[in-house]
């Protein structure tokens, strides 16, 4: 009798350690490692800006837009154009280039960019203001009458005309004496048209392009292609002061760019068979030979999550931001996101023990970081049975 009671006890006890590994090693660490986020609400927009590098003849331009959201806010999201500051394009994703079409194809024009973030905050409207100067209409007035209203005298009528058509709309009274002789002749109306186009019409529109119109390289020895019918030399420059040796005039150049990453300016000018040499004409092109570096990731190495968690994976890169930066998300080896400019992904965590990698790369190169994560899989409620 005594032993058997023993024997109930010694059983008991054994339930209960069993029960206590059982607590330990699945219920306690399934609730204790989950991590508490506190998540704040973001509501500062991101800032930003707009420019268009480099000279444009037709109503086609090339954007290069800038953009960083707040520290600490919910990432870079969507971006939207305009002509006139009120009417905007539909949202599309951030990206650094944007292809854009201009309200008009000659003069002046105004090109509105503003940009949000995930929490759908949007900036303030950014803007920059280029010429367009359309050979097609710059041909048009070479040979223009400059009897505009066919009076049969050229007076300050015809010079008011001439500002009123290349702008496309009437500045009111000016003095049509614009060389200030004491007459109003001609002249005055050619001085008027080369002043509104910042060009002359009487001379020659050349143009250069570099590596076939590229916003960026990451090489400072580039290929230039040249338009410049009726010349027979030509001579560049990467300072629009110190030019390099005449040469014969060729539709393609190789030329050696300075070194140092930014903004980097080819200057041409051409010679015709008169000896005249023309002015000088010039080409953008951003010089980007410094990867992006991924300074670290989110989330950490080592982090824990419990299984149906969504976490978002992003990385902190440190770049010079010169030209366009991509990613790609991989969990476990397989792509979850390939390359593209959306700077974070949105994972549904499974239970196990997993590898989130985060590669970046930019025309310079490329970097690859990654982190292990561990996820826990739903909790097992402690057992419930008959009291022993």
């Amino acid at each position: 009798m005594v032993r058997e009671k023993r024997l109930k006890r010694y059983i008991a006890g054994l339930k209960l350690i069993v029960l206590a590994i059982f607590c330990c090693l699945f219920v306690l660490p399934a609730y204790a490692m989950q991590p508490i986020t506190r998540i704040a609400k973001d509501t500062t927009p991101p800032k930003g800006s707009i420019s268009i590098p480099g000279s444009f003849q037709s109503q086609k331009l090339e954007l290069r837009l800038s953009a960083q959201d707040n520290t600490g806010g919910t990432g870079l999201s969507k971006m939207q154009f305009s002509n006139n500051g009120t009417l905007w394009s539909s949202p599309e994703a951030y990206k650094r280039d944007k292809t854009w079409t201009a309200a008009k194809d000659f003069g002046f024009t105004t090109i509105y960019a503003r940009f949000s973030d995930q929490a759908g905050n949007w900036s303030k409207a950014y803007s920059t203001t280029t010429f367009i100067s359309n050979p097609d209409k710059v041909k048009g007035i070479t040979n223009y009458d400059p009897d505009i209203n066919d009076d049969n005298r050229v007076d300050a009528m015809d010079v008011q005309l001439t500002v009123n058509a290349v702008l496309g709309h009437n500045i009111g009274s000016l003095n049509a004496d614009v060389n200030q002789d004491g007459g109003i002749n001609a002249m005055d109306v050619q001085l008027v048209i080369n002043a509104v186009l910042g060009i002359d019409i009487n001379q020659p529109q050349f143009s250069i392009t570099i590596n076939n119109a590229s916003l960026y390289t990451n090489k400072t020895l580039v290929t230039l292609t040249i338009f410049a019918p009726g010349s027979i030399q030509m001579q560049f420059s990467n300072n629009n002061s110190t030019w390099s040796v005449p040469e014969n005039y060729s539709t393609t150049k190789s030329w050696a760019m300075t070194s140092g990453d930014g903004t980097k300016t080819v200057y041409a000018k051409f010679k015709d068979n008169s000896g005249t040499w023309s002015k000088a004409y010039w080409a953008v092109v951003v010089l980007d030979t410094t990867p992006p570096i991924i300074a670290d990731i989110s989330p950490s190495d080592g982090s824990t999550f419990s299984e149906g968690a969504l976490v978002k994976i992003f990385p902190i890169v440190n770049d010079q931001n010169l030209s366009t930066i991509e990613y790609q998300f991989s969990v476990d080896g397989v792509v979850k996101q390939t390359w593209s400019n959306q700077a974070n992904y949105n994972w549904s965590a499974i239970g196990g023990i997993h590898t989130l990698t985060v590669e970046v790369k930019d025309i310079a190169g490329q970097d690859t970081k990654q982190v292990e994560t561990c996820v826990f899989r739903e909790a097992i409620g402690s057992p419930i049975g008959p009291p022993l």
